[in-house]
């Protein structure tokens, strides 16, 4: 696993083959950005919070500016796939993109569940 807080891409589009499934989390605000315009707009797009990639997820901000696409690329919040409202993948060649921008509440939350699970085994 790589993170960055590069100005640049550093993963295109052209690289990524169907079926792929790839986690941006190198930055938590407006500015750097690892992934392409194309890859964003040729992703199934999820984030941990809508109103959060919309204020500070730079590959998605940088989509929409560009026209690509709009804040409805947005497939699901995580949360909304874990509690069965929304679907994950949709198909085995979906390229899918989980934009991660960082809650502490979701760590908690994780922390919490594993926990539980441990306790209970």
């Amino acid at each position: 696993m790589y993170l960055t807080t590069s100005p640049e891409p550093i993963l295109l589009h052209a690289w990524v083959r169907p079926g792929t499934h790839i986690n941006v989390v190198g930055s938590s605000y407006d500015g750097p950005y690892e992934i392409d315009i194309e890859l964003v707009k040729h992703s199934q797009f999820v984030v941990d919070s809508r109103a959060s990639a919309l204020a500070a997820g730079a590959e998605l901000k940088r989509a929409i500016a560009a026209g690509a696409v709009d804040e409805s690329h947005i497939h699901a919040e995580i949360g909304e796939i874990l509690a069965g409202r929304q679907s994950g993948r949709e198909s085995e060649q979906a390229i899918t993109v989980y934009k991660s921008l960082g809650h502490i509440c979701q760590d908690l939350a994780a922390v919490n569940y594993i926990k539980h699970r441990m306790l209970n085994e």
